[in-house]
């Protein structure tokens, strides 16, 4: 399967590795298919990339690089909404708001993206934790 990418151009992507959002992220209720592209020279960030729109890709990254202390618990609702049987399965995404200068950037806490790694489900969660917010500095804590 052939998509266009916001950074990339055309990219030839494996159906099997498409995720669907059970829970969409927020403001972009009719975007449901995505796809995961690393970024060669950035180990720790990748981008996710709408497999319908070309011009809709987030920056993410795992929150851990960051903040090593973050945590969160998945309720029963979300984890039967994405078939969850193991933490195994579970991978944590958070979306960035890059700048210029990188040490500016943010990462949004407050509104995680689980995804099912064995399923290929996915799903933004807001978490209801007030020392999570939407633009908390990369640099971590």
């Amino acid at each position: 399967m052939k998509i266009e990418t916001k950074f990339f151009g055309n990219v030839d992507i494996d159906s099997n590795e498409v995720i669907s959002f059970k829970k969409p992220i927020l403001g972009f209720e009719g975007e449901d298919k995505f796809i995961l592209i690393d970024i060669e020279e950035l180990d720790s960030l990748k981008c996710l990339q709408s497999t319908k729109t070309k011009n809709l890709c987030f920056i993410v990254s795992t929150p851990w690089v960051y903040y090593n202390d973050y945590a969160f618990d998945i309720d029963d609702e979300i984890s039967n909404h994405l078939e969850i049987k193991s933490e195994e399965e579970i991978e944590v995404f958070n979306i960035l708001t890059l700048k210029d200068d990188f040490e500016s950037s943010t990462i949004n806490l407050s509104a995680p993206i689980i995804l099912n790694n064995e399923k290929n489900f996915a799903a933004q969660i807001v978490i209801g934790d007030e020392k999570y917010s939407t633009s908390h500095p990369v640099k971590g804590s």
